[in-house]
């Protein structure tokens, strides 16, 4: 059997278990305006994640424009070293058939031919050039985003 002692008075006996329930409640009367900082903390971090995403879609916007334009600039270098070989290799002809007939230079001949050599090099340049700026503009619009995209295009 437990005692129990209330402000010195004499003990009283306790016979069944006792059971006890505390409940605290806090109601704030004045919040100074935690709310409403509250609030316009949020307004400034929506404001703040609005900005960076514009700034993401303009970059992005950016970065396809400058590949689209490296591909039509890759393009038309193709198509002026293409124009460019086409003139070589009338020129080797003609150089060539001068010198079979007597009238050219074996020197002029040579430097025809290594005309068309560097002519040939630079269709060999422009077109590697070309596919390097495609998949740029793939990569930079989302048709190509890893080494696995590119593999499986090339079984297509």
């Amino acid at each position: 059997m437990a005692a129990l002692s209330v402000e010195n008075t004499p003990y009283l006996g306790v016979t069944e278990p006792q059971g006890a329930l505390l409940l605290n409640v806090e109601w704030p009367l004045y919040e100074g305006g935690l709310l409403e900082n509250k609030v316009r903390l949020a307004e400034s971090q929506r404001e703040a994640a609005t900005d960076e995403l514009k700034e993401s879609t303009d970059q992005a916007l950016r970065e396809v424009a400058l590949a689209y334009d490296q591909v039509e600039t890759g393009l038309q270098q193709y198509d002026a070293a293409i124009a460019l070989q086409t003139a070589a290799e009338e020129a080797f002809r003609s150089a060539s058939a001068s010198y079979a007939q007597g009238v050219g230079t074996f020197t002029d001949a040579v430097s025809a031919q290594t005309g068309l050599a560097t002519a040939r090099t630079a269709v060999a340049r422009a077109h590697a050039q070309s596919l390097t700026d495609a998949a740029a503009l793939a990569f930079a619009t989302g048709q190509l985003t890893s080494s696995a995209d590119l593999a499986s295009a090339r079984r297509q």
